[in-house]
């Protein structure tokens, strides 16, 4: 099993739930609102002895007309056409932006043409389509169904249609290639809740889309992936494990984001239940240290990837 994080950028959030780009390097956390939390935003790859994985979507930024969580796997060497599954711990717009997609440059089913590739410089040059203004726009398809193919990749630097107000290029799902796990109770909560944590505009298209398998409650998808409600960080947010060539891999979503989360004892303000997401918390830390599991997380600024090998 082959675990890649797929790193997006380190970000700042406060109250107002907006995320903002931060250079790590160059940036002054001081300067920032009272009460902002540094966060990476992290989906990860898994590649299995059957599946090419991906964990949550990213923020769903753009660079140069290209979905920057797609630029990321192709960094990687994986085509993003090839991906068949992508799990969901729930559908907060910081784990959901990157469910669907309207670049120019992509291909439903064919991938991206020769020379869309590029590097990742961790969200410098990006452009946000839906996370630093709110959404505006109407959702086309996002069956990952028939053909849509869009014109070359926009020139670099360039914002998207819609953050000029033009009219949006056609929506789809962003891996038109992979079943997508979800929540039933997750995505209709979404809607319940609405902004700010959520977009539903951009959800809109995982009710009827054929690629999308509704979980209800806790299982095991083909044998190997088991995923458990956790509730938590949100009521419906859910957490995988993932048992592939004697490895264990372990993902928490946001109830166990970061490493040093696992090895203290706090109640977060921001979790729905804090009390329960501090106890879910240290019952993992223990029992993947005595079984050698993988921690993933989504995000750790300095650690995407612990194992307890």
């Amino acid at each position: 099993m082959q675990i890649i994080p797929l790193s997006e950028g380190a970000f700042t959030i406060d109250k107002t739930k907006r995320f903002v780009p931060f250079d790590t390097e160059k940036d002054d956390l001081q300067q920032r609102p009272a009460g902002s939390l540094l966060v990476e935003i992290q989906p990860f790859a898994v590649i299995t002895s059957d599946d090419i994985l991906v964990i949550d979507t990213g923020l769903g930024y753009e660079k140069d007309g290209v979905l920057q969580i797609h630029r990321n796997l192709l960094d990687a060497g994986i085509d993003p056409g090839k991906v068949t599954k992508v799990l969901m711990s729930h559908l907060h717009k910081d784990h959901a932006g990157g469910i669907t997609e309207q670049s120019e440059g992509y291909e439903r089913g064919g991938g991206y043409p020769s020379g869309a590739k590029g590097t990742n410089e961790r969200g410098q040059g990006t452009t946000p389509r839906e996370v630093l203004s709110s959404p505006d726009e109407a959702l086309g398809d996002c069956s990952g169904g028939a053909g849509i193919s869009h014109s070359a990749p926009a020139s670099r630097g360039a914002a998207s249609p819609a953050s000029h107000g033009a009219a949006p290029l056609p929506h789809g799902l962003a891996f038109p290639n992979a079943t997508y796990y979800i929540q039933r109770r997750e995505l209709e909560y979404a809607f319940e809740k609405g902004p700010t944590s959520y977009i539903p505009e951009e959800l809109e298209c995982l009710k009827d889309s054929p690629r999308v398998s509704f979980l209800d409650g806790n299982g095991v998808i083909d044998g190997y992936i088991k995923y458990e409600i956790t509730g938590a960080h949100c009521p419906w947010h859910q957490v995988f494990w993932i048992v592939d060539g004697g490895e264990t891999a372990f993902f928490g979503g946001d109830v166990a984001p970061q490493l040093q989360q696992m090895k203290s004892r706090f109640i977060a303000k921001y979790d729905y239940d804090g009390k329960k997401a501090m106890e879910l918390r240290q019952q993992w830390w223990e029992k993947g240290q005595a079984e050698g599991w993988q921690f993933m997380f989504y995000h750790d600024v300095k650690t995407p990837l612990f194992s307890s090998r």
